[in-house]
């Protein structure tokens, strides 16, 4: 098994673990960020609020509205995030010449191609999943279930309507995947360092890759968080039939400004970063055992031969 289609297949594995951790958390961010845009009604007090009501009002199916599309497709997205960014790590090492000890600057050019590469399959995704979480705010709406908002979003506007918000969601992750690789490797290098071990030999002591996965995910998502507030109001406008209300990705920023300046550009950021660390510490954890366990059988198999 090539190191090419272990980082495939462990980031495959690695996203379908953090989905099942992380989405009741999402479910909020999207409500709470999608509230107040429109003609949608300010609705929800705090996350804590909008979670103990839809939990009370929908249960946990509420929580889990939406959850089917990013646990079929976030496992592929994380297969193209993590292989696209291994071949390119591997590469920029051969090509630049670059040191292991330069691993954050590679990995942060390297999580700028998996990133944008990822778009093109997160973008959809995502869409689907906003609409479907969003459905129990909204009066009008007349998508019901994944399958369902799919059929009508592609009616409604074929492949191009698919791809609502595509490049909003490209500079969202583009940047958001190269701060989040290099700050996972600098904090895994900053611990190994410390204890004296490589960063592999570090990362089969699970505590590290669990707390710096939960870390990384936090700190990317503080300083992406704007963008993806803005990304959530593009691929929902229109989509209730109504009129849209904003022209571009910059007529949405101005006019969410204008609402409510920094304070609603980060509503709904604490929720966020419960489901970033939750998120990303298991899948962290899930990717470090899934290298381990094909690298074991590899090594298992060559001796074999």
């Amino acid at each position: 098994m090539t190191e090419a289609t272990i980082d495939f297949v462990s980031g495959w594995i690695g996203g379908i673990a953090g989905v099942v951790g992380c989405h009741p958390f999402d479910t909020v961010k999207c409500r709470i960020q999608s509230q107040g845009s429109g003609e949608i009604p300010v609705r929800y007090r705090s996350g804590w609020h909008c979670f103990t009501d839809t939990l009370g009002t929908e249960g946990m199916r509420g929580l889990y509205k939406g959850v089917l599309p990013p646990v079929l497709a976030q496992g592929a997205i994380n297969a193209i995030v993590f292989g696209v960014e291994g071949l390119a790590h591997r590469f920029l090492q051969t090509r630049l010449r670059e040191e292991p000890s330069k691993e954050v600057k590679i990995g942060f050019l390297a999580g700028m191609v998996g990133g944008f590469v990822q778009s093109f399959v997160c973008a959809p995704v995502e869409l689907v999943k906003l609409i479907t979480q969003h459905t129990a705010v909204g009066e009008h709406s007349v998508y019901r279930g994944n399958w369902e908002t799919l059929r009508l979003v592609y009616r409604r506007g074929g492949v191009r309507g698919c791809y609502q918000g595509f490049w909003v969601t490209a500079f969202r992750d583009t940047p958001a995947f190269a701060v989040y690789f290099a700050s996972y490797y600098g904090l895994m290098n900053c611990f190994a360092r410390r204890k004296g071990v490589s960063r592999e030999e570090l990362g089969q002591q699970l505590i590290y890759p669990f707390f710096c996965g939960g870390l990384t995910g936090m700190i990317t998502w503080t300083i992406n968080y704007p963008v993806d507030l803005v990304k959530t109001r593009i691929q929902l406008d229109g989509t209730d039939g109504r009129p849209r209300q904003y022209r571009s990705s910059w007529d949405c920023f101005a006019k969410a400004w204008r609402e409510g300046g920094a304070r609603l550009l980060y509503r709904g950021l604490a929720p966020c970063y419960v489901r970033a660390f939750a998120n990303n510490s298991c899948l962290f954890v899930a990717v470090e055992l899934s290298k381990r366990g094909f690298h074991r059988l590899h090594s298992g198999e060559s001796r074999g031969l």
